[in-house]
């Protein structure tokens, strides 16, 4: 197969190629029948077996993480490894074990792609079954815990913009730590766990610290005296399927499509304000993005508002797509693209979808002189150029947060620096030196079931920058606080269209004076 061959096979697979698409695609097509009827609980699994399936995944972190030891030692993981093991001292749940066990001991990693996962029977069991939870939606501001949704609606003193000091005897600090401690992360950029706890406490709480009933939950109440109360665990209601809605009468393209990606735009400003939750479905993003493109050149568009905040990344392609149409000069996605094997031999049956990851890793990488393989055909040293029709070349505002995450995390490193660009918002959750992805696939422990993402390839954007854990830095940095909250604005678009608008202004003034 020639070079040029081997491009037009890596182009209809592009979408393998990403920080998260693989082990997407790889469930979509068979979690929906195989235990679609069976909705018993799984059953323990005794500690030998479990001993067994622990044993087995720090193989495999051994033999195909590419980056293993980027923020650890290997005593520091070896000795995290085998506290996870002495602490298998009886049968557990599969959540018990991928959460309190699994979870603490890869989050030593500090890979924010190797992330573990029930299996696919017991995420159809918690759909019918729903687990009970902490009832109350938090927000984090420094060492300040808010409640921002009540999830028992009868309850009318723990109400939205009331602060805990404590739950069950932890306060804000001492909880983040607890919970911080089982989350994968990117190196040292905390925001996404951040991010998490502020979007769905309950499930994080959960997922930690188990379910206690009742909770005691001290508190500030309307005159500022800390007082304490016995709350319940929230029970949810069983997810009951529509059985009225049809294929036949569902919309081809889902209203989510549309929600992923939206462009707004304010003639009276100039201003577009484009909104990517993901950089998935290459087809349609593309798509999008051209005419999206199109339509900021007809409207003599000047800024461009890109808001990533809830981007958790997707197709590298799509990343680089987008950048075409924005970055000024050349760009390479990686200096170094490095897989440690290309064989499967011996654990292939704990992989989902082995053969294409072996087929991608066959055909695309090359050894070195290290015996490292390289994927040096299509991202390593690569140059992409901008686009010729459809660039933009006005001024570009891009929020991000925590759940910047992998793909979207390059793109911010892509466009960071550029003179018409500012990064406004916080530190992104995904690493501003590199990502470990590329190819994700499952690694299924054979007796629990679990899954443990694991990347196969460490991207290096720029193998020269200075690796200190840390996410891609905002320009402007710019967080929520209690304030904002209470108040129902957001301080990070405030921020943007006060610069808009000085800008708009300055010109109005510059052509006036003219």
């Amino acid at each position: 197969m020639s070079l040029r061959d081997k491009y037009g096979l890596m182009k209809s697979i592009a979408a393998l190629l990403s920080g998260t698409s693989i082990c997407f695609l790889i469930c979509a097509g068979s979690a929906c029948n195989v235990y679609k009827n069976s909705f018993q609980a799984p059953p323990k699994s005794d500690p030998e077996a479990l001993k067994q399936d622990l044993k087995i995944l720090y193989q495999g972190l051994q033999k195909y993480h590419p980056s293993l030891y980027a923020y650890c030692t290997k005593e520091e993981l070896e000795k995290s490894y085998h506290l996870s093991l002495q602490a298998i001292n009886d049968s557990l749940t599969e959540s018990a074990f991928a959460y309190r066990i699994v979870a603490p001991f890869i989050a030593h990693i500090r890979c924010g792609h190797t992330s573990v996962a029930v299996s696919h029977r017991f995420r159809k069991y918690n759909q019918t079954h729903p687990p009970a939870g902490f009832p109350l939606l938090l927000k984090f501001f420094g060492d300040t815990m808010m409640v921002s949704r009540n999830l028992i609606r009868t309850d009318s003193i723990l109400k939205r913009g009331t602060i805990l000091l404590s739950i069950n005897g932890l306060d804000s600090r001492r909880l983040k730590d607890e919970l911080f401690s089982s989350f994968p992360m990117d190196g040292y950029a905390a925001t996404v766990n951040l991010a998490r706890l502020n979007n769905n406490f309950p499930f994080y709480h959960r997922m930690v610290m188990g379910v206690d009933s009742p909770y005691m939950i001290k508190y500030l109440d309307e005159k500022n005296s800390p007082k304490t109360i016995s709350v319940p665990a929230y029970q949810p209601g069983k997810k009951i399927k529509n059985t009225s809605v049809s294929k036949t009468n569902t919309p081809k393209e889902t209203p989510s499509i549309r929600r992923d990606r939206t462009l707004q735009i304010d003639s009276t400003s100039r201003t577009a304000y484009l909104y990517l939750a993901n950089f998935e479905n290459p087809l349609k993003f593309h798509q999008f993005i051209r005419k999206s493109f199109e339509k900021l050149k007809v409207d003599g568009i000047q800024h461009l508002i890109i808001d990533l905040r809830t981007n958790g990344g997707g197709v590298i392609d799509n990343e680089v797509f987008l950048a075409r149409h924005l970055r000024e000069s050349r760009f390479r996605v990686a200096d170094t693209a490095v897989a440690i094997s290309r064989q499967f031999r011996g654990y292939g049956k704990y992989f989902n979808n082995e053969w294409i990851n072996g087929l991608i890793l066959q055909l695309f990488t090359r050894k070195d002189d290290n015996g490292l393989f390289h994927m040096t055909g299509y991202w390593e040293k690569r140059e992409f150029k901008p686009v010729r029709n459809r660039f933009f070349n006005g001024k570009i505002y891009i929020l991000t947060g925590g759940m910047t995450f992998s793909a979207a995390s390059l793109f911010c490193k892509t466009m960071k620096g550029q003179q018409n660009v500012w990064l406004i918002g916080e530190e992104t959750g995904g690493s501003g030196y590199a990502n470990n992805g590329l190819l994700i696939p499952d690694f299924v422990l054979r007796n629990s079931k679990i899954r443990v993402r694991m990347p196969l390839f460490r991207l290096v954007p720029d193998s020269g920058a200075a690796n200190n854990g840390r996410g891609v830095m905002p320009d402007i940095p710019i967080s929520p606080t209690s304030i904002s909250m209470k108040q129902g604005y957001d301080p990070v678009m405030v921020t943007t269209w006060s610069m808009i608008r000085a800008f708009e202004n300055e010109r109005i003034k510059s052509a006036n004076l003219k």
